[in-house]
């Protein structure tokens, strides 16, 4: 399960030029987290440079907590092998 960390957005291109301190946290399995890339891509791929700052930050989010994720995972199994 992939848990979004509680972040600060600033978001210009979409026009929201203020810090939103308002924090949420999103649960995403593996599967779910693909799609949610999957859409943000979609997305960039039509809303162009308007929508490609946003999409770039979510998009690092995102794979960060993917790869930290599979990173834990992968020493709990090596901790169990031991």
């Amino acid at each position: 399960m992939l848990f979004l960390k509680e972040c600060l957005v600033e978001v210009l291109p979409l026009g929201l030029n203020k810090i939103n301190r308002i924090m949420v946290t999103l649960q995403l399995n593996e599967n779910q987290a693909d799609v949610l890339l999957g859409l943000i891509d979609i997305a960039t791929k039509s809303g162009g440079l308007n929508v490609a700052e946003a999409a770039v930050f979510f998009s690092k989010a995102i794979s960060q907590q993917l790869q930290e994720q599979q990173e834990e995972e992968t020493v709990s199994v090596e901790q169990k092998a031991e």
